[in-house]
């Protein structure tokens, strides 16, 4: 699709009739869907996508009654739709025009892919409704009884239903990995806290002979896995945050709610105190003289 110097690639083509914003929720930003009688008489006119009106207009200019072409001929813009982004991050919604019907038909032939979108009356029974459509297909294919069908009829309830398998999927997966970063982290944690114990036995002989309590070393080395862990757990944000930023750069659906990232700083403070509880424990039971004499 080109306007002047100005061109974008890679655009969907899509022929529809004047009915198709009846069955299909379309949001303009500008401008309106063509009329019946603009599709039936297969007149040059085109709705863009957003990222088409961005790229062959400013942002002070409006597309609506201008001209651009199309495969070389030219089409007068009725509207631009609003920003969709991309399904699954796999292709852009906004790369796309509609054309009516005919008009595509001169173009391109009539080789093409066709879908017909119907919207049923909710009130009536989803099975009678496929039923039915089933046997209009087949009359207009002219099947004969017996004859496998040679198409197909899709629900807009098992594409969500598809996707929410998916979107399950991946959260138990998410969930899984984070149980189990999370117990390699508590072992982590108790080995780096068993360590630090052993390496200051003297340390802690020292404090315990100048009047330290059990409490004082008890309370020491937790706040010690605590704040090892609150580091882990902001260094972990950080890098969410990158990944978040780069996911919205895709157009994928990327959010950092401030209610998540309180939860995993308690979640990493939660796992420090009990990481770090045995460790502090055999701390404060240390023998003062033991220790003290402990190379």
């Amino acid at each position: 699709v080109k306007r002047g110097a100005k061109a974008a690639e890679g655009v969907q083509v899509s022929g529809v009739t004047a009915d198709y914003d009846r069955v299909s929720t379309l949001d303009f930003s500008s401008g309106r869907f063509f009329t019946p009688s603009e599709a039936n008489g297969a007149r040059p006119v085109i709705v863009l996508g957003s990222e088409i009106a961005a790229t062959l207009f400013s942002e002070f200019e409006n597309p609506v009654g201008q001209t651009v072409r199309l495969s070389g001929r030219p089409f007068t813009v009725t509207g631009v739709l609003s920003k969709k982004g991309k399904f699954l991050g796999l292709f852009s919604l906004d790369n796309q025009v509609m054309i009516p019907l005919d008009a595509s038909r001169t173009i391109y032939g009539d080789r093409r892919s066709v879908t017909i979108r119907v919207r049923m009356d909710p009130t009536l029974s989803r099975d009678m409704a496929k039923e039915e459509l089933t046997g209009l297909v087949r009359r207009a294919r002219g099947l004969k009884p017996g004859e496998k069908d040679n198409f197909f009829i899709n629900q807009q309830e098992n594409i969500a239903q598809n996707v929410s398998t998916l979107k399950n999927t991946v959260y138990a997966v998410g969930l899984f990995l984070a149980a189990l970063s999370l117990v390699v982290g508590g072992i982590g944690i108790v080995s780096i806290m068993f360590v630090s114990v052993r390496e200051r036995t003297k340390e802690i002989g020292t404090r315990k002979a100048l009047g330290a309590t059990k409490a004082n070393i008890l309370w020491q080395f937790l706040l010690e896995a605590v704040t090892i862990c609150l580091i882990g757990g902001l260094i972990a944000l950080f890098i969410v945050v990158i990944i978040a930023v780069v996911l919205k750069s895709l157009d994928l659906p990327a959010a950092l709610p401030i209610g998540w990232v309180v939860a995993s700083l308690l979640l990493s403070l939660i796992v420090g105190l009990i990481g770090g509880i045995i460790p502090a424990w055999s701390a404060a039971r240390l023998d003062p003289i033991e220790a003290l004499r402990y190379e």
